[in-house]
């Protein structure tokens, strides 16, 4: 029996995040290649070592987010030649004593991470691909 009018099976895909983690400390290069390898919404395109410039590795990766390491959690000071050549890019910079971070974005706004869990980090990529600043600081655990 045939039914009318046809059932079309949709499909929503939506592409991955791209995920690139610069110059890190090992021990948290390692765990986030491992937190980001189990993610099915995201992917892992590219880590930097101190060989090659960031720039040039963006440039061939594209990632959507990019996660360093910095001194301060404040500014990341060096990254915004990255914000002029890629205005969508997002990065995640995380301080030197890996007890905050900070994800950075062309336009303003700022969300200081309360959380640096792998399970925050990974919820903190996937609220920098939203654009409502409410929703994504609920994802952080602070107030815009």
């Amino acid at each position: 029996m045939r039914c009318w009018p046809p059932r079309f099976r949709t499909r929503l895909t939506v592409a991955a995040i791209r995920v690139m983690l610069g110059e890190l400390p090992a021990i948290q290069r390692g765990i986030l290649e491992h937190t980001f390898a189990g993610q099915s919404d995201m992917m892992l395109v590219g880590i930097n070592n101190a060989d090659s410039p960031l720039s040039a590795r963006v440039a061939a990766n594209r990632p959507d987010v990019l996660i360093v390491g910095v001194e301060r959690d404040e500014w990341a000071t060096g990254f915004i030649e990255l914000f002029i050549a890629r205005p969508r890019l997002h990065i995640l910079a995380i301080g030197g004593d890996a007890r905050a971070a900070t994800l950075q974005e062309l336009y303003v706004r700022r969300q200081r991470i309360a959380d640096l869990s792998p399970d925050a980090i990974v919820a903190a990529v996937r609220a920098s691909r939203d654009t409502d600043s409410t929703s994504s600081a609920a994802a952080f655990g602070t107030s815009p």
